[in-house]
């Protein structure tokens, strides 16, 4: 595998000043659902848009600093994150689906945007996928075990971690693309985005702090093929259970959803922070990947 680094003044440059309070950036994009986790009380964290409402599970710590001043400008000092802190013990926040056609329910025809911003604190072993937020595949009772209708990760190759978008058709098939750029494991906040409009392969685009990514879709497993869609919950950092192998290695933050294409120049505008030659990313040309 080929690798290429990059120091962060090539991923996220960006001419206009840097915001000064996070959430009315996002505001501005008009998300479908938007969980912040600093302002969480008791059992729930609430979407600032939409009655959305992500239950905490026991195994979520919600006092561990998200991105923050100086690094990450946009924030407040005080911002906090999600952390899966006991994987295997319910470390997930869970949020009910609406209803049939919600908002959280993407078919062909709909497009969708999935950001956030990670700390992967352990490295993912090769083919192994952290789940960031995604919905279905979840083993609640009354739905399939494949009925993921669209879901964001990041997907270890071994040494590094790429972002990941994938969705399974009725048919309980799995469809993943995977960014050719990875970010190494550590303490280092990093911002993931995807896009991708249903039916279309070729439109995905995907972003890591701020820069474009390529990436390829598994072997065969491009498709014209809506995804399956149902009633399940979406889950923010597990999967399958909240077993601990299928649970998210570290922090979570800032996990908003569109309901359209955001621009790379918005993305980038969502990803600033301030230099920091140390920072690191890599693109790695393709590799052969399996089937989760």
């Amino acid at each position: 595998m080929r690798y290429i680094f990059y120091s962060i003044t090539t991923l996220a440059v960006v001419t206009a000043p840097a915001p000064a309070d996070y959430p009315a950036l996002i505001a501005e994009d008009k998300p479908v659902a938007y969980w912040r986790f600093d302002d969480a009380h008791d059992c729930c964290s609430e979407s600032k848009t939409g009655d959305l409402i992500a239950r905490i599970g026991t195994g979520v710590s919600l006092i561990v600093p998200g991105p923050r001043p100086p690094d990450f400008p946009a924030f407040a000092a005080e911002n906090l994150a999600a952390e899966m802190s006991v994987p295997g013990q319910d470390a997930v926040l869970r949020v009910k689906d609406p209803g049939k056609s919600s908002v959280l329910d993407f078919t062909n025809g709909d497009t969708i945007t999935i950001e956030a911003w990670v700390q992967s604190i352990r490295p993912l072993r090769d083919q192994q996928s952290a789940p960031i937020v995604g919905k279905g595949r979840t083993e609640n009772s009354g739905f399939p075990h494949d009925n993921e209708n669209w879901a964001l990760s990041l997907f270890g190759d071994g040494k590094l971690a790429h972002a990941s978008f994938t969705f399974h058709t009725a048919a309980g098939t799995a469809h993943r693309w995977v960014s050719e750029s990875a970010l190494a494991p550590g303490e280092d906040w990093h911002h993931i985005a995807i896009s991708y409009h249903f039916g279309k392969p070729d439109s995905i685009s995907a972003w890591i702090n701020g820069k474009p990514s390529a990436g390829a879709w598994e072997k065969d497993r491009r498709t014209k093929t809506p995804p399956v869609m149902d009633d399940d919950e979406v889950w923010i950092g597990s999967t399958l259970g909240a077993k601990a192998e299928h649970t998210f290695p570290g922090c979570i933050d800032e996990v908003a959803i569109y309901r359209a294409t955001l621009s790379t120049e918005r993305i980038q505008l969502h990803a600033t922070r301030a230099l920091h030659p140390a920072t690191r990313i890599e693109d790695a040309s393709p590799h052969p990947k399996k089937n989760q």
